[in-house]
């Protein structure tokens, strides 16, 4: 995606070759395929992926595709020899300190241009194409979380006595529409709710409420959702604060709109967000409020407080509100969202209201 215009600000930089390495997700970005291992070099009218014998892909178009081999820094040295000073880019903010450091002493005479900022902005917004994707990738995970809702409704639970059971059931239901998860399908329940990355156990499922954070990744594009469930009858309590997060997450939706006509930042959501949930229920709230997604389900921006970035035509981030009680219970209600040059639509569309199983 996007390779026409990432060799034209190669061109505008004088950059003679842009580097990236394996696990580097931009590698997906341009490539269109998730290699096992690779290496990506572009210049400013060329484009070479190096990959594994041992997998058999087809890159995106203006893409050349040869075998991977330990000595291909000595092929790019000769395509090099003329220049006695070269300009290198790579990503800083995914090499290693081992990988930085061989390639400085491997080009010894080159400078090493940090391309990061240029290669997170081209990500930033995304074309029809991509938005496509997410939006399918996001009806596969609506499509998985409604079947758990009716298997579990017609087992009377029965069929689902863990959180590990939730999160199998979900991943299998992902998988059968061809799919493989964004990230770890979180399943907390009460009082594990309380802890935002919470990691699925084999603890019973037990009356309470029940938060399930999800998403399906298809042809490299995330999806990402949370929605809260209760587990017989919630206490008064526990629908007071569901109906106070479900409100503000409705309100942040409709705030973006308003941030777009004043020209603001997302910094100004976050902090929207925190105004309305009050003084004392704000002090629960305990991450950002939302963040880019795309290949990868964290992307720029960073939907925080100092974040200065405004929203876009076609920027997919989410909004996800939650406030978190240790040893009780916790709530977090989460939707991908996107400006489509009129108005602010949910990519993800399961219903939002506290579930009773």
């Amino acid at each position: 995606m996007k390779l026409n215009l990432l060799q034209s600000r190669i061109k505008e930089k004088e950059i003679d070759l842009l580097l990236l390495l394996h696990p580097d997700p931009n590698i997906a970005y341009f490539s269109q395929v998730e290699p096992s291992h690779s290496v990506l070099q572009i210049t400013k009218d060329s484009a070479t992926i190096l990959l594994s014998k041992l997998d058999d892909l087809t890159p995106s178009q203006g893409i050349t595709a040869i075998p991977y081999t330990k000595s291909y820094k000595d092929d790019i040295k000769e395509q090099l020899t003329s220049i006695e000073a070269p300009k290198i880019a790579i990503n800083f903010s995914q090499l290693t300190v081992k990988q930085f450091n061989t390639l400085k002493n491997d080009f010894p005479t080159a400078t090493f241009i940090d391309f990061s900022e240029q290669l997170n902005n081209l990500r930033l917004t995304k074309t029809e194409a991509e938005l496509k994707i997410m939006f399918q990738a996001a009806n596969i995970a609506d499509n998985a979380l409604n079947n758990f809702t009716k298997a579990y409704k017609q087992s009377n639970g029965q069929d689902f006595p863990t959180e590990l059971s939730v999160a199998l059931f979900l991943e299998k239901k992902i998988r059968e529409q061809g799919a493989t998860l964004s990230f770890p399908t979180i399943v907390a329940t009460s009082p594990n709710s309380a802890i935002p990355h919470h990691i699925t156990s084999t603890d019973k499922l037990e009356p309470g409420l029940l938060l399930i954070d999800m998403g399906a990744k298809i042809n490299n594009y995330c999806s990402d959702m949370t929605r809260m469930f209760s587990i017989a009858n919630p206490t008064e309590e526990m629908q007071a604060d569901f109906d106070l997060l479900d409100s503000v997450q409705r309100k942040c939706i409709k705030k973006a709109e308003e941030l777009i006509k004043s020209d603001q930042s997302l910094g100004a959501l976050d902090a929207f967000a925190r105004a309305e949930l009050g003084e004392e229920k704000s002090k629960s709230f305990i991450h950002s409020l939302g963040h880019g997604i795309g290949v990868e389900v964290h992307e720029a921006p960073r939907v925080s407080k100092g974040c200065k970035q405004k929203i876009q035509k076609n920027m997919p981030f989410t909004i996800e509100p939650g406030i978190y009680f240790k040893g009780k219970w916790g709530l977090r209600i989460e939707d991908t969202v996107v400006f489509d040059g009129e108005k602010i639509i949910r990519i993800t569309k399961s219903p939002k209201e506290l579930i009773i199983l």
